[in-house]
């Protein structure tokens, strides 16, 4: 969960907050479904190259699944993709390579499975270019787990209820997501969706304290079952 909560928390981090870059003029990316402008997909992936957040090695894979899902998403893959080819003439090394796996994974998409913390994280930044609903179920999917002695299962488990939680407390469209999904649950799913939809910053903020207890699984473990 600690690993999970600080992939998350980099990636909101570096796309949600114009003001952490600065002099720089880039976009706030957790809300780019709202208002998707696929005109200024490049010009922002340069401004995160050029102000060095993609430096950070946790950050690139759920960077370049954005990128790759938003042009996929617009009506403008072709120009977008020239566009980076163009731009990856400008970089060398590794800010080269991100700009090369952008292209690679747009020609390429695949929908990761809700199946490990780090696909969870990919999931998101897909939800966050598109806005589809298919990403926020995919993760969801993964309360059903109601029987299991592993440990990574279990932290898994607290990190997608708790990543659900902490979006739909700040995004809507989340909330809706997760509210149109509840009559159709059963089991211990449903009890789960019921704990965040009543009350999504509560739910955010209980496995959040549990993941700065120690040993942590004992406390996930508590909360989940």
């Amino acid at each position: 969960m600690k690993r999970f909560l600080a992939i998350f928390v980099l990636f909101l981090m570096t796309f949600s907050s114009g003001a952490a870059f600065a002099g720089a003029t880039c976009d706030n990316f957790m809300y780019y479904f709202k208002n998707p402008q696929s005109t200024r997909l490049v010009p922002n992936l340069k401004c995160l190259l050029d102000n060095n957040y993609l430096q950070v090695q946790a950050a690139i894979k759920p960077a370049v699944h954005f990128f790759a899902a938003a042009i996929r998403n617009s009506n403008k893959e072709e120009l977008l993709l020239h566009q980076l080819d163009q731009l990856k003439a400008h970089y060398s090394g590794d800010q080269q390579a991100i700009i090369d796996s952008i292209i690679q994974e747009t020609k390429h998409f695949r929908s990761p499975p809700a199946d490990s913390d780090l696909n969870f994280d990919l999931l998101w930044s897909e939800f966050f270019a598109t806005g589809s609903a298919e990403p926020v179920r995919k993760i969801a999917s993964y309360l059903k787990l109601d029987s299991t002695e592993s440990k990574t299962a279990i932290t898994c488990l607290a990190s997608a209820e708790w990543s659900l939680a902490s979006n739909a407390a700040q995004l809507p469209r989340v909330l809706k997501i997760l509210k149109d999904l509840y009559p159709s649950s059963t089991g211990i799913m449903k009890r789960r969706l019921k704990r965040i939809i009543d009350d999504p910053k509560g739910a955010a903020d209980l496995f959040y304290n549990a993941s700065t207890t120690a040993p942590n699984f004992k406390a996930f473990t508590a909360i989940v079952w």
